[in-house]
């Protein structure tokens, strides 16, 4: 019999809520919060309360949101009880040619199913910590808009107490963000698109600057991405349980594809749990190209969270090379192969 805790999710999560309760700066207020909590409509029910009393109860809320959107993902990916074989003296049927069989192939595998489930909950969230991190010490909505779907509230509900003049700020925050992203390099630091990446590992990093061959490589590159993300959804759409695998890939191109910081791969937690869940049917090999695709995606991770003078060095090569593109891009190739051993 196993360990309780070793196939109980529920102690996990609260290993996980415990965790998340005493992470930050030694304070439970997140340091950014004040900016929502004054101008933001989203979160005037907060406005109720004090300041400091409305951080804290933010703060538990976005735990939660964070333990809500782990819990999701993986009950995403968990599917139906694997079919198993059941051997007798001369031969060997499938489980699933008899209810009984089935039952009893079940009953088997469920502890084995809940361990998995288990032990994907802890890793993933390792692999996810530091997201996590910046995401509760500064407060941060990434993670609300990832799980809890408001981004559409957050540019419209407004309009039905302020009326028009809340879409011309849309549009003038739109022109804002835009005029931020173009005036981005493609070699710049931080720029940690799939464009800059490949250009700083190939000679396409002499090409030159805001030219039409700049452009021609970008137009190419999409193009090229958008055939192969369609190639592979087409070929496979018949198949039972592709979905988990194409949402992962598509989460996962997003912060890939646009100027943005390192908390938005927060969109990867979809992928990470998938991939941790089946590890153990992987090959070694593949096992091995997993685990260096999650320290580069973790290590990409570090560069917000620390700082001192004798790591600054080494984060600021982090950040140069975007090692969370490199693991993204590694996690990417994984989900990819899934994929396409599924109509091979």
């Amino acid at each position: 019999m196993r360990e309780w805790y070793r196939s109980s999710r529920f102690f996990s999560f609260a290993v996980l809520l415990a965790v998340l309760l005493v992470t930050g700066e030694g304070r439970l207020w997140p340091r950014d919060f004040e900016v929502f909590y004054r101008a933001a409509l989203l979160f005037s029910p907060l406005a109720l309360l004090p300041l400091d009393v409305a951080g804290v109860v933010y703060r538990i809320i976005l735990i939660f949101v964070m333990l809500l959107g782990l819990w999701l993902a993986v009950r995403l990916v968990e599917g139906g009880p694997p079919r198993v074989s059941v051997c007798g003296a001369d031969d060997c049927t499938d489980a699933g040619s008899s209810p009984d069989a089935t039952a009893t192939g079940s009953r088997a595998m469920a502890g084995g199913d809940a361990e998995t489930a288990n032990r994907t909950v802890l890793l993933s969230a390792l692999a996810l910590s530091l997201l996590f991190y910046s995401e509760l010490t500064p407060g941060q909505v990434n993670q609300l808009i990832i799980v809890a779907g408001v981004a559409v509230a957050l540019l419209v509900l407004p309009a039905a107490f302020y009326g028009g003049d809340v879409m011309q700020q849309n549009r003038s925050w739109l022109e804002a963000l835009l005029e931020q992203v173009g005036g981005q390099g493609l070699l710049d630091p931080g720029n940690h698109t799939i464009f800059s990446f490949l250009a700083l590992l190939t000679p396409l990093r002499w090409l030159p600057a805001e030219t039409w061959a700049e452009a021609a490589y970008g137009a190419c590159l999409l193009a090229l991405l958008a055939l192969a993300m369609l190639w592979l959804v087409r070929r496979g759409r018949d198949l039972d349980g592709g979905q988990a695998l194409d949402f992962a890939a598509l989460m996962l191109l997003a912060p890939l594809l646009v100027l943005a910081s390192e908390n938005v791969f927060g969109l990867a937690e979809l992928a990470v749990v998938l991939l941790l869940f089946h590890v153990r049917e992987r090959a070694p090999a593949e096992r091995g190209v997993l685990a260096v695709g999650l320290a580069l995606f973790w290590l990409g991770t570090l560069v917000n969270q620390v700082s001192g003078p004798l790591i600054d060095p080494l984060l600021a090569w982090v950040h140069l090379w975007s090692l969370i593109s490199a693991g993204t891009l590694v996690l990417l190739a994984l989900l990819f192969l899934d994929r396409y051993r599924r109509f091979l």
